[in-house]
């Protein structure tokens, strides 16, 4: 990343689409102050959503539902926010592309340990699928010669019906995101036990997706939740360290019973922050 860019960001992520959207939010003003920097940590713009959506919806729909999802796509800016039906159907069909494309050929187990290599799914099909008759997408198990287009929509099929069950409903228009899309907070020991899950472990709806400045991976045994979170944000303000901000989650106390064992989760999800205090009449 850093031979890429001419910014110092502090992770080097085989698939570009985060830091290739925080450039964009670095260099949309001439100066940032610890506000904007905030905004960059909530953002929730897929800029791998951009880069894989016009060979998407160039695939034509095979029936009216592909067709109202297709229309709900094609004015959508990539922004995978909580309360989207866009992002609830791109997200739904983009998590089935993947093994449309490559698990006739991978097969089996292989495929079972390769469906979560998401940085790498992201990499090659943007560039794969604006080929309609790469080879990639031709189904080897069958005596038929599939093209692109027509793996898409049978990926597109499989993604509505999916998000359906999860939604509890058919009426896409209707869809969030964060209705299937959950953040899990479980607990190590407890979470397991039928009994004791809902009093220990804790969920909240979100919003963004793996590529997603404020990042929200899921993975295919779990398909839509979250397991993994950014778990400590923090703006430092070098010129006025008293307005540096932070903010973790799940809380403060390891204690169920306590005010402060899951009292940071809502703030958290909303991407807000406490205040660091460094000076004595500020703590004090």
């Amino acid at each position: 990343v850093a031979d890429s860019y001419p910014h110092l960001i502090s992770n080097d992520w085989a698939a570009p689409y985060r830091a290739q959207r925080i450039v964009e939010l670095i260099e949309a003003k001439p100066k940032l102050a610890p506000d904007d920097i905030a905004a960059m940590q909530a953002d929730q713009r897929s800029a791998l959503a951009r880069a894989v959506l016009p060979a998407m919806l160039a695939a034509p729909p095979a029936n009216d539902r592909q067709k109202q999802a297709l229309a709900l796509l094609r004015d959508w800016d990539g922004t995978t926010s909580g309360d989207s039906a866009a992002a609830a159907v791109f997200e739904a069909w983009y998590q089935e592309v993947a093994a449309r494309i490559f698990q006739d050929e991978v097969g089996g187990e292989i495929w079972d340990d390769y469906a979560d290599e998401r940085n790498y799914h992201a990499i090659i099909l943007p560039t794969l699928l604006q080929n309609a008759n790469d080879p990639w997408c031709d189904d080897v198990t069958t005596p038929a010669k599939e093209d692109c287009p027509t793996q898409l929509a049978r990926a597109l099929d499989d993604g509505l019906a999916r998000m359906a069950q999860a939604q509890g409903s058919d009426d896409m228009a209707r869809w969030r995101w964060d209705a299937a899309h959950h953040t899990l907070f479980p607990h190590n020991v407890f979470d397991g036990v039928g009994a004791l899950k809902p009093i220990f472990s804790r969920s909240v709806p979100n919003g963004g997706d793996g590529f997603t400045v404020d990042v929200a991976p899921i993975s295919q045994g779990n398909v839509y939740n979250q397991t993994h979170v950014p778990s400590y944000r923090e703006i430092i303000d070098l010129s006025a360290l008293d307005s540096s901000r932070f903010m973790h989650t799940v809380g403060q106390s390891g204690y169920v019973l306590s005010g402060h064992y899951a009292d940071l989760i809502a703030r958290w999800q909303r991407v807000e922050y406490l205040p660091m205090r460094f000076a004595r009449n500020t703590v004090d």
